[in-house]
């Protein structure tokens, strides 16, 4: 199962950073897709990022997107991840964009 762990603006106020992970897949050769989409008007803002193994899980990182990418107001955030043994969708996060 993908998971987001991370969704938010950072201090600084210029980016929007992303993370996640699958539970119960450990493997190197996935890919990890962040979707990220405005409930006000639909606009979407999507990134990837590889899948990395470690102790029990596949991590995907963290991804910084810069924030001028979205407009002001609320926002979910998806985790896709794909690879030959396992294709997953987290629950949907949401993230405010002010």
């Amino acid at each position: 199962m993908s998971v987001v762990t991370v969704a938010g603006v950072d201090v600084d106020g210029t980016t929007v950073s992303v993370s996640g992970f699958v539970s119960g897949v450990v493997e190197s050769d996935g890919v990890c897709t962040f979707i990220l989409t405005s409930t006000v008007d639909g606009a979407t803002v999507t990134r990837e990022n590889d899948g990395a193994a470690d102790a029990a899980n596949t991590t995907c990182g963290t991804v910084q997107l810069p924030i001028t990418e979205f407009t002001r107001g609320t926002w979910t955030v998806e985790l896709d991840y794909s690879s030959g043994q396992a294709t997953t969708t987290s629950e949907t996060v949401e993230l405010e964009i002010p």
